[in-house]
């Protein structure tokens, strides 16, 4: 009998062990994407606190096409800076798949963001007023996000911008 019961209480603490990394997976995940929607939201709302809070300080965001691949990266300070001259009337994600491994966390998604944006110094476009928002809708945008899991949470640490391959 003794020789049955510690295998069958082995496989079960396995079977435990299994099932609860798989059920800290999936809450992860769910957490991933919630963050990834509130991050969205503090930059619609201009909530600063949230940003900052949710953005690593080496934060950096890339544009991946021919034309944008040997242009430096838009850092944290430049990208909150520009955020200033956006008014974003919509927000959201039509698909997210998130990927863990350990404290990291790669999400893909594709992103609708519509608004408008002010053009001024840190944006110059000459025959701008600078004091006008002009309308913009980008709803073909593919995002790859990289997030590590710090004392202080789960923080966001680069943004790739990945061009539609069908735009011409």
């Amino acid at each position: 009998m003794k020789r049955i019961l510690i295998p069958v209480i082995g496989l079960l603490l396995f079977l435990f062990s299994y099932a609860k990394t798989e059920i800290t997976q999936v809450s992860s995940e769910q957490e991933i994407m919630k963050l990834m929607n509130d991050w969205m939201r503090a930059l619609m709302k201009k909530d600063a606190r949230t940003l900052d809070k949710l953005m690593a300080p080496e934060f950096t965001i890339s544009n991946v096409s021919k034309a944008y691949f040997d242009k430096p990266e838009t850092t944290k300070e430049s990208w909150l800076s520009n955020s200033d001259n956006l008014k974003v009337d919509s927000i959201h994600y039509y698909k997210m798949k998130v990927y863990i491994a350990d404290n990291v966390a790669v999400v893909k998604s594709t992103f609708y963001f519509a608004g408008s944006r002010r053009y001024g110094v840190s944006t110059p476009d000459p025959g701008k007023n600078s004091s006008e928002f002009t309308p913009f809708i980008d709803s073909t945008t593919i995002l790859v996000d990289t997030w590590i899991r710090r004392k202080q949470g789960w923080q966001v640490f680069n943004r790739l911008r990945v061009d539609d391959p069908t735009a011409k």
